[in-house]
């Protein structure tokens, strides 16, 4: 429904720094990959089977199984939006060195990629583009009117995202484009809302982790 209208209002974007002559532009979409449209949930499950945390090693080898599932509802709008003439883009945290297994996860589970234009952007894929995906929405905004954004974690939408809690509510709750031009799909297992809870502290073992959790607690 909001796509429909977004293609029909010339001066639709949803991104507020998106300026000058962007009305002519073809429209796009901008879509966060893992637990927005690849489903990771066996990937998770075994972890707690197995009482594994997570491991690059693990992650690669159940990537490259190739046995993902989709986020219901999320391949069906990318063929809506695709035969709407809407170019879907895939901004993913997933390194740039594992893109052509990200490229076969996605074909697999039924979306068709583009053969002239890249539209899987990658963490690393140029010396730019880190994990603050906001260089990469930029990107895409110089080619495309940039109609929505869909991702799991507040980092698929701002910056600001590497904050304690507090501040990162706050620095959400100032946007207006939530439910019509950015739509989150919590994700209850992991990402960026975890790590503000021990301030993203990588050096903390399992049990200073579990304490600065239970911190949190009221």
């Amino acid at each position: 429904m909001h796509l429909d209208r977004a293609l029909a209002d010339r001066q639709w974007t949803a991104l507020p720094d998106q300026k000058g002559n962007f009305q002519n532009l073809p429209p796009a979409v901008i879509m966060d990959v893992d637990e927005t449209v690849i489903d990771t949930g066996t990937f998770q499950s075994s972890m707690v089977k197995n009482r594994e945390r997570f491991s690059s090693g693990h992650w690669r080898d159940w990537q490259l199984r190739n046995e993902t599932g989709a986020v219901p509802g999320a391949v069906e709008f990318i063929h809506y939006a695709q035969s709407r003439g809407v170019t879907v883009f895939f901004v993913t945290n997933r390194d740039f060195a594992t893109e052509p297994i990200t490229r076969a996860n996605l074909t697999t589970i039924g979306i068709k990629l583009s053969d002239q234009l890249d539209t899987v952007l990658s963490r690393n894929e140029r010396p730019e583009w880190n994990a603050d995906k906001t260089s990469r929405q930029s990107f895409i905004a110089q080619s495309h009117r940039v109609l929505m954004l869909f991702g799991d974690d507040l980092a698929d939408f701002i910056a600001e995202y590497r904050s304690a809690p507090i501040a990162r509510r706050q620095a959400a709750l100032q946007r207006s484009e939530w439910g019509t031009k950015w739509f989150m799909l919590p994700n209850p297992m992991y990402r960026s809302w975890e790590g503000s809870l021990y301030d993203f502290n990588a050096e903390l073992n399992s049990d200073g982790v579990l304490k600065r959790k239970l911190d949190q607690l009221p």
